[in-house]
Parts: C-alpha cells; structure tokens; sequence
C-alpha cells in the first residue's frame, strides 16, 4: 500500500529566532473546511491537497495555498513577536504601604 499523507510542519520563532508554541488554524483552500487547530513546531499529517495556515498571533499571519504532496513534508516558517510579560505594580494600602498577602488555618473544636 502507497503513502496517503504527506505532512506539515508550521515553524514558529521570534524575531531572535528562538522557537515559539502558537495555535495554528489549517484550513482546506477551496472549500474552506477547517482541518484542525494544531500547535506549531510539531509536524501534522495531512492528505494530498492545497491549504491556508493561519497563525493565531497579533497580529494574526498566513499564507494562503501552500501544497501538500503524498510522502513528502512542506514547512511554512512564520515570525512571531514574543508576548510581552506584564508586570503588575504591588497592591498598597494607603496608610501603611504594600499590602503583604498571608492566610491563616482555623480550626473549631467540638464542645
């Protein structure tokens, strides 16, 4: 029996090249048929056809018709920008300043 797959490997990296997890939407070209949300940088078997990929980043990036043969694996490379890691400032209480956060156990006894 004959290969009836070929694969796909959406690469994803920053803009200093280091690999990033993004979601991926695949979608079949002509009819719009959504194959499969799927994660980059991993390799996902499809069948013989031509597809849209998607990236789910802001903003959102694609590439339209890229070909899928039998037994042979296409790779799509997008840049992403890295998410920006947000710091919140310290909650304070206006009298005292930073408010520290801490929990307390209690228990109840039984009379």
């Amino acid at each position: 029996m004959g290969c009836v797959a070929g694969s796909l490997l959406v690469k994803t990296a920053d803009e200093n090249k280091k690999d990033i997890r993004s979601s991926i939407r695949i979608t079949r070209s002509d009819t719009n048929e959504m194959v499969g949300p799927v994660s980059s940088n991993k390799s996902i078997e499809l069948g013989k056809g031509v597809y849209n990929i998607e990236v789910l980043s802001v903003p959102k990036q694609t590439k339209k018709d890229v070909k899928i043969d039998l037994g042979e694996e296409s790779v799509v490379e997008f840049i992403v920008n890295a998410t920006p890691v947000v710091e919140r400032p310290a909650r304070q209480d206006s009298q005292t300043g930073p408010v520290k956060s801490t929990s307390r156990f209690m228990s109840q006894r039984s009379l």
